[in-house]
């Protein structure tokens, strides 16, 4: 960070131009980036990739994601260099991911779908089968999925699941993602106390069976994500110390009820003993909340089926 610190204290080093407001800036990155023109307007073009990249995706979770993870990234720039560096890198990725989703958008028939998977951006390596195609159960035939599996002669690597939209005879892909070490399941609509739900549940394997689903509000056509990940750290916050909920938790989305067994320091993973919660849960501003917590102590309501 010397190089960095060094150009925010010459007075010649000021930029007016970012995608952040430089009054706001709080870290020493964001400072150099407000300090220097041309990474703040490497810092614009950054910031309408993405935004191009945002409207093209099928996937808009995973990209947030990568996109926290590159900002994170380059809060280790060292050098101006470095994180000039870091953004044409970040910027040719973005753009590049645009077109990819681009293509993905493309009708197809109800054969193709049925037989070749959709090439889905960022999917895992390896070859990619198709499981099953259907049509999405309470969507009155108006949506079809399909589910895939990546594999090699050792394993399966990962799944992948695609949505789409029927237009007559052709269908027109709505949603699209594929995960390493993820199995998904039929997706399909539930009406529940928030409004009409498509439900695409999925699971990473592993001794945690954690929750890899995604959650969408239906409104007519339009389909908006629900942040299904932010309740947990909530979940969190509420339990006594030392308390988790160490495995994945699989809402009933039609009811908007979650239960989960509790652990607490010492248990194995295995076998939680400090208590069951049982949840209600609610849809505010794109997000599923806790409206309800209640706890049951001890080893006999963590263990109960």
């Amino acid at each position: 960070m010397l190089l960095l610190t060094a150009c925010l204290a010459a007075p010649a080093c000021r930029a007016e131009a970012a995608s952040f407001d430089c009054a706001k800036a709080a870290t020493t990155v964001e400072n150099a980036i407000c300090a220097d023109p041309a990474l703040s307007q490497a810092d614009e073009r950054m910031a309408q990739a993405y935004r191009k990249a945002l409207d093209a995706t099928l996937a808009p979770r995973a990209l947030r994601s990568d996109q926290m993870r590159w900002l994170a990234s380059r809060e280790q720039a060292g050098t101006l260099d470095d994180l000039s560096g870091s953004y044409d890198r970040r910027i040719a990725e973005l753009l590049a991911e645009s077109e990819q989703w681009q293509s993905v958008r493309r009708e197809i028939g109800e054969a193709e779908a049925r037989r070749t998977c959709v090439a889905i951006p960022d999917a895992p390596d390896d070859p990619c089968t198709v499981d099953a195609y259907g049509d999405v159960a309470g969507s009155g035939d108006t949506l079809a999925f399909q589910l895939q599996s990546y594999t090699n002669p050792k394993y399966r690597s990962g799944g992948g699941v695609v949505v789409f939209r029927r237009h007559g005879t052709m269908l027109t892909p709505v949603i699209a993602t594929a995960v390493d070490s993820v199995t998904f399941g039929s997706p399909v609509v539930v009406q529940s106390p928030a409004g009409k739900l498509l439900n695409v549940p999925g699971m990473m394997a592993g001794t945690g069976a954690f929750n890899a689903g995604s959650l969408y509000l239906m409104d007519g056509e339009k389909m908006s994500e629900i942040d299904i990940e932010s309740w947990l750290i909530d979940l969190g916050k509420r339990l006594p110390k030392g308390w988790g909920a160490w495995k994945g938790i699989f809402p009933d989305y039609a009811k908007l009820t979650a239960t989960t067994p509790l652990w607490k320091s010492g248990d194995g993973n295995c076998c939680a003993t400090a208590g069951r919660a049982t949840l209600r849960l609610g849809v505010k501003n794109g997000r599923l909340v806790i409206l309800d917590l209640h706890i049951r102590n001890g080893k006999a309501a963590a263990q109960e089926d």
